[in-house]
C-alpha cells in the first residue's frame, strides 16, 4: 500500500514489485545455486514469491492495454531474475556447483 501511494498509479507500483520480487528470486537461486535447502525454500517460496502480485496481473491483463502491460512485465521480469541469478553467482564465486 505505501508504495502505491507514494508512485500514485495501481499498474506502476505493481510493476515495480513483481520486477523487484524477480530479481530478489534470482539473486536467491544465483546464491544457493543447485542446493536446495530449508532457508532457500522459505526465501523463495514462502517470502518471496509471496511478495510479488502476477495474480493480479493476470486480473489487470483483461483488457487489451492490460496484455501489453502483462507481456512486457513478464519480459522484464524475466530479465531481472536473470540479472539478479548472474549477480548472486558472481557473488557465490562464479563457480559452477
Amino acid at each position: 500500500m505505501g508504495l502505491l501511494h507514494l508512485v500514485g498509479h495501481e499498474v506502476i507500483a505493481l510493476a515495480a514489485i513483481n520486477l523487484a520480487g524477480c530479481l530478489l528470486l534470482g539473486l536467491v537461486s544465483g546464491l544457493y545455486g543447485p542446493r536446495v535447502t530449508p532457508l532457500r525454500l522459505f526465501l523463495a517460496v514462502g517470502g518471496l514469491a509471496s511478495f510479488t502480485s502476477w495474480s493480479t496481473l493476470a486480473l489487470q491483463s483483461l483488457s487489451l492495454a492490460g496484455v501489453l502491460v502483462a507481456v512486457m512485465e513478464t519480459t522484464f521480469g524475466v530479465l531481472a531474475a536473470g540479472l539478479g541469478h548472474l549477480a548472486g553467482w558472481k557473488v557465490r564465486g562464479g563457480d559452477a556447483a
